[in-house]
């Protein structure tokens, strides 16, 4: 009887284990690609802004 509870327990704390990893990893690949996409928009405007900048100094 005890044994099939520990058992029982070690492989529910091991589904546990497994799917908290997956989602751990599953949102680290998130955040990361958030922050990709993020870092593009701000280099983007960053680009723009001097470009702009730079544009606007030549017609001066």
């Amino acid at each position: 009887m005890m044994s099939v509870f520990v058992e029982s327990f070690l492989g529910s704390f091991m589904g546990l284990v497994v799917g908290g990893g997956i989602l751990m990893l599953g949102g680290f690949l998130g955040i990361k690609h958030f922050v990709r996409v993020i870092m593009n928009e701000v280099w983007k405007n960053a680009a723009e802004h001097v470009t702009s900048a730079v544009s606007g100094k030549k017609k001066k």
